[in-house]
């Protein structure tokens, strides 16, 4: 024969299930009170999420206008680099435009001066003869002879004798420059 047999007192199971009970209300509460407070947390970052996404609406919005200055800045940029490496590319001309004009002297007019990548061409004029033999007879070689200068050849393209003026047409051609 089996009988059950209680031994704890009826008032010591009561307290326990209290206690049981205290501690899972307790731990009921805890998660509760975390789930509430991450929710609230999650409601605080979608609407400073919302805030942010309504404030970055508005700030592209302003500087919609500025996205054409920007495109224009750009290709003058691009424009502008071009035409320096161009520039910087180019063989002095100045510099040998000096060279070539401190050749000639005060007695001879220059007429007219065309420039390419490595050649000067000048046109000069005199109302004497003299002044144009002595330009070719000791300007010109003493130019040959400076290297300086930069002078590869010079060449006289043409002499012609228009009413009072002689008119002379060189070309000075330059060597290139090692880059």
């Amino acid at each position: 024969m089996k009988t059950d047999v209680n031994l704890a007192t009826e008032k010591k199971q009561k307290t326990d299930f209290h206690k049981i009970s205290l501690l899972s209300f307790i731990i009921f509460s805890i998660f509760f009170a975390l789930a509430v407070a991450l929710i609230a947390y999650s409601i605080l970052l979608n609407v400073k999420s919302t805030n942010l996404s309504k404030e970055v609406a508005s700030i592209s919005q302003e500087l919609s206008p500025f996205s054409k200055e920007k495109g224009n800045l750009l290709l003058i940029s691009e424009r502008l680099n071009s035409i320096k490496k161009v520039l910087s590319s180019r063989s002095k001309i100045d510099a040998k435009m000096q060279s070539v004009l401190s050749i000639i002297p005060q007695s001879l007019t220059v007429k007219t001066i065309n420039t390419d990548k490595d050649k000067i061409s000048i046109g000069i004029s005199s109302t004497s003869l003299a002044s144009l033999d002595s330009f070719l007879e000791e300007d010109i070689p003493r130019a040959t002879k400076d290297n300086k200068l930069g002078l590869k050849v010079i060449e006289i393209e043409s002499f012609l004798q228009e009413r009072t003026e002689y008119l002379l047409s060189i070309n000075f051609l330059f060597t290139q420059a090692k880059q």
